[in-house]
């Protein structure tokens, strides 16, 4: 029988935490209140994992020798309808070790699936340099009253990128922290702190298709990881390996890569 963990427990899954980028979403959960749902096979020492993070990703962690019935249940009667009712298109599905990898087709039957390399980078150096913005950009933190004004354009796709990272918008304000480029009253790149723990954070970006290619998304980065640094965090940035652009900007801004592991991408829907 497989059940759920409090979060109070969460620590119990730093075992099962094989690789650095398993490493970084555990102790953000462990750290702060991140939306998650978490099966395990034993509530005193679990040897296996299902972590839905309540938005896309879906981890399985330790052994998958046994039990792999039950969490396929779990999937089917309770996680995947829950994420197909909120509108949940597209899983990622995370795994450590490799051994879970042939069982996935079984255990998430009727979803076609693709495998994704992703990279996984860390910064390790002590500063990073300023990036200067185009004529018309200006950066700015991300605030409460720039997610509370409707009259700039993508202040909805921000909001809806915290809700999949934070509890709340409000405990984002209080313990996370992000820069936007601003473009006119028009939100033209935001760069945000996701997976925070108290040594490290990850790094969470996007730019709006007709401001790319302008420096906007590494002028965003330099500025979260500033703010990085000042708080003595060490910031890391994924993405998928065939994001070229993606890479592009961890490497100019001065991010080194760690790792490079596997996903898959299923359609729920």
């Amino acid at each position: 029988m497989l059940s759920l963990l409090e979060r109070s427990e969460y620590h119990l899954l730093r075992p099962l935490a094989a690789g650095r980028h398993l490493a970084l979403v555990i102790d953000a959960m462990i750290a702060h209140p991140i939306p998650a749902m978490v099966w395990v096979d034993d509530l005193a020492v679990p040897e296996k994992a299902l972590i839905w993070d309540k938005a896309y990703c879906y981890y399985f962690l330790g052994s998958p020798t046994t039990a792999t019935g039950l969490l396929a249940q779990v999937l089917q009667d309770t996680v995947l309808p829950q994420a197909r009712a909120a509108g949940r298109t597209i899983g990622k599905f995370c795994y450590s070790p490799d051994d879970w990898e042939p069982l996935l087709p079984e255990m998430l039957p009727g979803i076609a699936m693709q495998k994704l390399m992703w990279h996984f980078y860390a910064f390790e150096a002590s500063s990073v340099s300023d990036t200067p913005l185009p004529p018309g950009y200006r950066l700015q933190p991300i605030t409460a009253a720039i997610l509370a004004d409707e009259t700039i354009e993508h202040r909805e796709d921000v909001l809806a990128e915290l809700w999949q990272m934070w509890a709340r918008p409000e405990d984002f304000l209080k313990i996370g922290f992000g820069y936007c480029v601003m473009h006119g009253q028009s939100i033209a790149c935001w760069c945000t702190a996701e997976y925070l723990s108290e040594r490290r954070c990850g790094i969470g970006i996007e730019t709006q298709e007709e401001h790319q290619r302008k420096g906007l998304a590494t002028a965003a980065a330099a500025a979260v990881v500033r703010e990085s640094l000042s708080r003595s965090l060490q910031p890391h940035w994924d993405c998928r390996a065939t994001n070229l652009p993606s890479n592009r900007v961890a490497e100019k801004v001065g991010f080194t890569q760690q790792e490079q592991y596997a996903t898959y991408l299923g359609q729920l829907m």
